[in-house]
């Protein structure tokens, strides 16, 4: 439902924009591998590429281990950990699956209009924002950018 969400908050139609979206996935031969972790039936599998860390996560349905999402970080501490081959940032709480399946989220009512929202936040604290009753994809420090889930409304 995450990525249906998504996909509709950004002004796609679904599942349409999944089939053309298949060139931006993530090529992951060409990402070096750095870690798994398990946790109950939650997994974290982590790549890295160049200065940034992807985490794939991965949520344990019927015995069957299926993709949920992917998120990105980068920060100074993060690059030069990896430069200098140095993984101990791994061992931070946000690299470490919690165990707990989430709750499948609604479908969204979609607003009036299609919005980004940009974060740009320390590595030290974790940002949750809610628009419209619609909690947002949590930043765990660093930047990034993402549709508003849900849209905005007219006032």
């Amino acid at each position: 439902m995450n990525i249906k969400n998504n996909t509709l908050s950004a002004g796609m139609k679904f599942p349409d924009a999944l089939y053309a979206a298949a060139s931006d996935m993530y090529d992951l031969s060409k990402l070096k591998f750095l870690k798994l972790n398990i946790n109950g039936p939650t997994a974290y599998c982590i790549y890295s590429e160049k200065e940034d860390v992807y985490i794939f996560k991965y949520l344990k349905e019927q015995n069957r281990w299926k993709y949920n999402l992917v998120e990105g970080y980068g920060s100074g501490a993060v690059s030069k950990g990896l430069a200098a081959g140095d993984l101990s940032f791994l061992s931070d709480k946000k690299y470490q699956p919690d165990g707990v399946l989430p709750e499948v989220p609604a479908v969204v009512v979609m607003g009036d209009f299609n919005a980004n929202l940009e974060i740009s936040g320390d590595s030290k604290y974790e940002i949750e924002i809610v628009v419209n009753g619609n909690t947002q994809p949590k930043n765990n420090g660093g930047s990034s950018i993402s549709p508003v889930i849900g849209g905005v409304k007219k006032r």
